[in-house]
């Protein structure tokens, strides 16, 4: 389980300079004083036309770079997240099935729980649950009185 947890981490550089990608499109568009690009180029079908916006040849090049790279990441992170979740399915099937079920928990947001919590038994309170991996949320009001009081308890 600690080779995949690793390959769930080394998953978040990576998306990162994928959002890197996407921002430098729209941030390299302003200085050439064109209109806004006005497409998501997060769908691959918008990408074909945007780097014929721009009529300098090194601009047009970064952009055509850039576009290519999110279009191998695209296939790159597909492949990645369905090995983890064959893989996270053979350790705790039943425990990632129900993680899923959860309102607002995705797939990914599953599999971080799934092996960032490793074995729910190991926490004696759901309060140090809560503040192993911030599972919960604090009550408005009293936050830091509360977080100092829990901790106080758990030593």
């Amino acid at each position: 389980m600690r080779g995949t947890r690793d390959l769930l981490r080394r998953r978040t550089p990576l998306r990162r300079k994928r959002s890197a990608l996407f921002s430098h499109v729209p941030h390299t568009n302003s200085p050439s004083n064109l209109p806004e690009i006005g497409k998501n180029i997060a769908d691959q079908a918008n990408r074909a036309s945007v780097a014929a916006r721009f009529h300098d040849p090194a601009v047009h090049k970064t952009i055509e770079v850039d576009l290519a790279l999110i279009t191998y990441d695209d296939e790159l992170f597909r492949d990645l997240e369905l090995a983890l979740l064959k893989t996270a399915k053979q350790h705790d099937a039943h425990t990632l099935d129900l993680l899923q079920t959860v309102p607002g928990i995705g797939k990914i947001l599953s599999l971080v729980r799934l092996y960032e919590i490793h074995d729910i038994g190991r926490f004696s309170k759901r309060t140090g649950l809560c503040l192993v991996r911030a599972l919960g949320q604090m009550q408005q009001g009293i936050g830091w009185q509360t977080l100092g009081y829990l901790r106080q308890e758990h030593r």
